[in-house]
């Protein structure tokens, strides 16, 4: 097969859950003989990574079997005084669609002189969710090749230009893998979408765990949670939990955040609101070997996310044997089996989680008993080698049925 085209707005060096799914990816089709370049447009110029010149797009690795290129959709630079007065008084909604907009143009700008410079051809597109929607199907049109998307959420408020742009995307792509079957049927029923042949679940997957839990889970009070902080992700209920307790409990919690977001300095002051601001550890972003220190140590991993399209950290502490417990939304419910693999509890109800928490304290056998089979299932299910053989083969149906149409001439 020839190069594989990857597109992403999300990669390291820094990066989400939507980055470490590329990364693994492109490491296991990369050992398994695909060649890979990777195209990345961020979605903006964040505080942590900024361009350093003004040229469309940037070589930051170079190899016959992998090429990464980042994409200058630096919009920032371009704007006047005029322009960013306006987007200062805009609304939240307003401004990310100016950028899903931008982000799109400039990113087709810079893919073409990338791939006008380097000569290189493509089997097929792959891109990962909707961000760069346009970018990658005019892309594929320009190139002649399919293009196929991984769709890693749907989450967006009423109204918002990326829901047109993810229907536009679905109605454009030659195949729609969905990284749990909540999304497919997101798909089907937001949409209106008839086509399931189109439709494939390739759930999220981890490397390889190359780490046990040192000791059993014991009632220590360590519990974690790691994701965005924001509102959809739910620390808020977990800290309230945590201030319901019984007192003889509460005492031992450790609550531990991992991660940053735009409602930290919120949740810092409920934490003081309920008195337990010195129970409660914000580390901000930290790599992913001190990640699994902390859940090495935990009690308890908590995800109690108001909406979850299919959790990848979630199956990263199911890895290495921990105790997860999740709101029972989204792919966690695809995950994870209620009492047999980890613990699931009704989303947004604080009380309920209070009691799950409780449970734990007063049953810690059960929850080595829960982090050992979880292990088990992500071992059996989970693991990147055998879900980057499944993508491969579906990039060889895809490539076969495309190149046996008939091709309209210009």
């Amino acid at each position: 097969m020839k190069r594989i085209l990857i597109i992403s707005s999300d990669y390291e060096p820094f990066y989400g859950g939507i980055g470490i799914h590329v990364k693994n990816l492109t490491d296991e089709l990369v050992k398994q003989g695909c060649r890979v370049t990777l195209l990345i447009g961020r979605m903006k110029t964040s505080r942590e990574y900024a361009y350093t010149s003004e040229a469309l797009y940037s070589v930051t690795l170079d190899t016959e079997e992998r090429k990464i290129v980042e994409i200058n959709t630096d919009f920032e630079q371009m704007l006047s005084k005029e322009e960013r007065k306006i987007l200062s008084v805009l609304e939240e909604k307003d401004v990310f669609d100016y950028e899903t907009a931008i982000l799109n143009q400039l990113f087709l700008k810079g893919a073409i002189a990338y791939l006008g410079d380097s000569g290189d051809s493509y089997a097929l597109i792959h891109l990962h969710d909707a961000f760069i929607s346009f970018g990658a199907v005019m892309l594929g049109r320009y190139l002649r090749i399919p293009v196929i998307v991984t769709m890693h959420s749907m989450n967006s408020g009423e109204g918002w230009l990326i829901d047109n742009v993810r229907r536009y995307l679905v109605n454009n792509v030659d195949r729609i893998l969905c990284v749990s079957d909540f999304i497919r049927n997101e798909i089907m029923h937001r949409f209106c979408f008839k086509d399931e042949t189109k439709l494939l679940t390739v759930h999220n997957s981890v490397k390889l765990a190359v780490r046990n839990r040192e000791t059993p889970i014991l009632p220590n009070g360590e519990i974690v949670f790691c994701g965005r902080i924001e509102e959809v992700k739910g620390a808020d209920l977990l800290i309230r939990a945590v201030s319901l307790l019984p007192q003889a409990y509460r005492e031992k919690v450790n609550l531990t955040i991992i991660g940053t977001g735009s409602i930290e300095e919120q949740l810092k002051s409920l934490c003081e609101e309920l008195y337990v601001q010195e129970q409660v550890t914000f580390t901000g972003l930290i790599s992913q070997e001190q990640v699994f220190r902390y859940y090495e140590r935990a009690m308890c991993v908590v995800f109690p996310s108001r909406k979850e399209a299919f959790s990848t950290a979630a199956l990263e502490a199911m890895s290495i044997g921990c105790c997860v417990v999740a709101s029972d939304v989204g792919g966690f419910t695809e995950l994870i089996h209620d009492g047999e693999n980890g613990f699931l509890f009704e989303a947004d109800n604080v009380q309920e989680l209070t009691r799950r928490l409780a449970y734990i304290f007063e049953h810690i056998e059960t929850a080595n008993k829960m982090g050992k089979s979880a292990q088990s299932k992500v071992m059996e299910e989970y693991l990147w080698e055998n879900t980057a053989k499944k993508i491969c083969e579906i990039y060889e149906e895809i490539n076969t049925t495309y190149n046996l149409r008939p091709k309209c001439s210009h």
